[in-house]
């Protein structure tokens, strides 16, 4: 599994895929490209999404090296991964993320 980070309108994104591109992230596919798109949920960041996403990728390869799919057509796949608006590395105001709560200081009056 390689990693990539790349910088698109100011967000990082965390590319991961089956084929070593560290070294030429400019070159071109022979096969089709798919990307899968992996999100965290409420509260959590990017880079918790690691050992799924490797997880993902290892049972991918493996299915890929079973005799019966010799031949067929495979397309590339890329897994990409964010932090979500006010999350992970973009994290403004953490009180915002959370809800109602009876303890004024963990209470976010904006939620809803």
């Amino acid at each position: 599994m390689s990693k990539r980070t790349v910088v698109i309108a100011g967000i990082t994104l965390n590319v991961f895929s089956l084929d070593n591109r560290d070294s030429e992230p400019e070159s071109t596919s022979p096969k089709p490209i798919a990307i899968l798109f992996l999100l965290h949920g409420r509260t959590s960041r990017a880079d918790h999404l690691e050992l799924m996403v490797k997880a993902f990728l290892d049972e991918v390869s493996t299915r890929r090296r079973d005799p019966a799919q010799a031949g067929k057509e495979a397309h590339d796949l890329w897994v990409v991964t964010f932090d979500h608006r006010n999350h992970g590395s973009r994290l403004v105001d953490s009180l915002a993320n959370q809800a109602w709560d009876k303890d004024p200081n963990k209470s976010n009056t904006r939620h809803a």
